[in-house]
């Protein structure tokens, strides 16, 4: 790797650099300057949670548990609100936390766990508006 980086005159940082394998890759060792870099069998890449296996799983559950999750918590004043009335509350849900669950799906494939996921998710969210 240290002399592919060389000849295209690219400095790689040994202590920042991770790898990860895909379950078809070689299992040959990858070393940066003597040193086997350390490997992950996930990361996440511009907000995306990639997995070594190509599984939704890790992304669906980022998505959901954490990320609309958090969406739905901080605004938990504005459910709780009575001088909102409903259709303004589900505007607000559709504009505020459907994108924030829904971000990058077009590249997601469909599976049966994560459409049942992402059902049970919203029937949770709209019972605590």
């Amino acid at each position: 790797m240290q002399r592919i980086s060389h000849e295209l005159s690219l400095n790689i940082n040994r202590k920042k650099t991770e790898m990860m394998r895909t379950e078809y890759a070689m299992e040959d060792e990858i070393s940066l300057e003597g040193e086997r870099s350390n490997e992950v069998e996930s990361f996440e890449y511009l907000g995306t949670m990639i997995s070594n296996v190509g599984s939704l799983e890790l992304e669906s559950n980022e998505r959901l548990k954490k990320k609309a999750d958090q969406t739905m918590a901080r605004i938990r004043r504005i459910w709780k609100a009575n001088c909102l009335k409903l259709p303004i509350k589900l505007m607000l849900y559709i504009s505020l936390v459907i994108p924030v669950l829904l971000y990058g799906h077009k590249s997601w494939y469909d599976s049966e766990a994560i459409s049942d996921r992402f059902f049970r998710f919203e029937n949770k969210a709209l019972r605590r508006i």
